[in-house]
């Protein structure tokens, strides 16, 4: 970090290297300052949009995650973790619904989201029963769309569940 003339701070970047003579000695150095100003404030910026990024994945109460084109998590919440009911991330990423659910949740799930895929159109506010490979079932509500690179190829799909389960057992009594 240095101060110029104007005393506005600047980041700098300094490299050097020794600068020989003809008979192998080092008479003097090479010296490359350049500004790296804009570049540190870029990576300042995509640290806190990082942060804020693992903020809502590890306090979101809805299940929140990508998936490859093959439907496998890529990315999730820590909800989406708890609810699959494992304890750590390393726990989900590369499996998919089917090492979590029955067939007949899974299977459907999975062809939702390969029709997603296949046509880039979303799948929103579905009520879902989720039928659990531990025996237990849940309802949720859920959004799937298309997940997208930089050049606009769809590369999987991402979404976000809502568990409504209570709001479904106060419907049946």
């Amino acid at each position: 970090r240095r101060t110029r003339k104007d005393g506005s701070p600047i980041n700098v970047s300094l490299s050097t290297a020794p600068l020989w003579d003809g008979q192998g000695r080092i008479h003097g150095i090479v010296a490359v300052l350049a500004d790296v100003t804009e570049h540190k404030r870029t990576e300042a910026a995509l640290h806190f949009e990082r942060h804020l990024l693992n903020v809502l994945f590890d306090n979101i109460p809805d299940a929140v995650y990508f998936k490859d084109r093959q439907s496998r998590f890529i990315r999730c919440s820590r909800a989406t973790v708890g609810g699959c009911g494992v304890s750590d991330l390393t726990q989900v990423i590369g499996k998919t619904d089917f090492d979590f659910f029955i067939e007949d949740h899974a299977r459907p799930a999975f062809e939702d989201e390969q029709r997603i895929i296949r046509t880039g159109e979303p799948m929103i506010g579905k009520v879902e029963k989720e039928a659990w490979a531990d025996g237990h079932l849940s309802w949720c509500l859920t959004t799937k769309m298309s997940l997208r690179n930089e050049a606009g190829e769809t590369i999987g799909t991402f979404g976000i569940s809502t568990d409504i389960t209570a709001l479904k057992q106060a419907e049946e009594e």
